[in-house]
């Protein structure tokens, strides 16, 4: 992975915290990809020096336009997710473990109650 802040060759997963702390920034974005991010911001955080660190997913591929948004009728009608599923079926997995969280979050409340 390269990139501005991305180490090179043994390096490469390794992200470089310099930039952020030369800016000396409030607030940093990452968009690694679901897992990976949350573990980089994780394992990063205390090196940041940030206030905020953001991991975004995949807004910037969106804005950029790298991944085509649905027609707007299917974002109307709230299908974006489905016309996604389309053209990457490889989120089946993830999107089938959303019902089973809303079920958790669900019966957590319950029993709180």
């Amino acid at each position: 992975m390269d990139g501005p802040g991305w180490a090179r060759g043994d390096q490469a997963r390794k992200p470089s915290t310099r930039p952020a702390r030369r800016s000396r920034t409030d607030a940093d974005c990452r968009s690694h990809g679901a897992v990976d991010q949350r573990d980089r911001v994780a394992a990063n955080l205390p090196r940041l020096q940030v206030n905020v660190t953001v991991a975004e997913g995949g807004s910037f591929s969106f804005i950029s336009g790298v991944t085509p948004r649905a027609p707007r009728w299917l974002r109307r009608l709230g299908l974006e997710w489905l016309y996604r599923l389309a053209r990457q079926p490889w989120r089946l997995r993830r999107q089938l473990a959303i019902p089973q969280f809303v079920w958790l979050v669900v019966r957590e409340r319950l029993r709180r109650d």
